[in-house]
């Protein structure tokens, strides 16, 4: 039986992973926002981003990754109950919007 590499000894690289589909309705000033931030992006790294989709993504991991408000709430929720549900459940199921 062939064993892997340790994992802790390859690099960080994206790979493909189970996507889940969000819909998103924004202002038109954010958008505008959005796509001035993708030629910045161009211009400060010399590189083209694949979609508006990768900006928001990029965008919305850096966020969550370094908000460490965030970060602390999660550590101190990760095993409880509170929190566990969406918060978005009943708009979701017509009940509140």
């Amino acid at each position: 039986m062939r064993t892997r590499k340790s994992e802790s000894s390859l690099p960080v690289i994206a790979v493909e992973s189970e996507t889940t589909r969000l819909r998103l309705e924004i202002p038109a000033d954010l958008h505008a926002r959005l796509e001035e931030y993708a030629r910045y992006f161009r211009v400060a790294s010399g590189r083209k981003p694949l979609s508006m989709s990768h900006v928001v993504l990029g965008l919305l991991e850096n966020r969550l990754t370094n908000d460490t408000g965030f970060q602390k709430w999660r550590a101190e929720h990760r095993n409880g109950a509170e929190g566990a549900d969406s918060p978005f459940a009943e708009a979701r199921n017509g009940t509140r919007q």
